[in-house]
This record gives structure tokens, sequence and C-alpha cells, in this order.
């Protein structure tokens, strides 16, 4: 994967190659002289899980859900305790 993304990013400089999130090992969207295997983005599970879920629900019911989409986007950019506890509140106090 390592020389995968080398080659990619020396040959074709404006792409993304795009990895699957891994909790188990963070270095998935590190470059390659840091150790990590050189992905530009990794995709969150958690996000897609949560989206497909809401969109799952029928349209008058999804107002009731709504922090399950919060909870996505605000445990990518904080990563705290008090957002993954799935409740509106400290998810938006946090994001502030």
């Amino acid at each position: 994967m390592r020389d995968l993304n080398q080659a990619v990013y020396r040959f074709h400089p404006d792409v993304q190659t795009i990895a699957e999130e891994s909790t188990s090992w963070p270095l998935v969207s590190r470059p390659v002289y840091s150790g990590g295997l050189g992905f530009g983005l990794k995709w969150d599970l958690g996000f897609m899980h949560d989206s497909l879920d809401y969109l799952h629900r029928e349209p008058i019911h999804r107002k009731y859900h709504n922090a399950s989409l919060r909870f996505a986007r605000c445990t990518r950019s904080r990563r705290t305790s008090s957002c993954r506890s799935r409740t509106t509140k400290s998810c938006t106090a946090k994001a502030r």
C-alpha cells in the first residue's frame, strides 16, 4: 500500500487515495515517511452508518433523529468524550 500511494502521488499529484477508517491503527492517512500508509483521506464508517440509518427513516420522523448526524460530524472534527455521548447539547457546545 505504501508503494502504491507513493507512486500514485508521484505520477498523479492531483488525485486522492481514500482508505476505510481503522480505529485499531491510526496511521492510515499519515505520510509514508512518518510510518503511515500514505492515503490522502480516510472514509469515516461511523458517518456512513449514521447517514444511512437516518435516511432509512420516514421523512416525517427524521427531525427527531438529527442528533445522529451531528454526532458523526462532531466526532470527526473534535474527538472528545463528550461528543461521543451522542447528546446534541454536548456535541454542539464542543463544536463551537
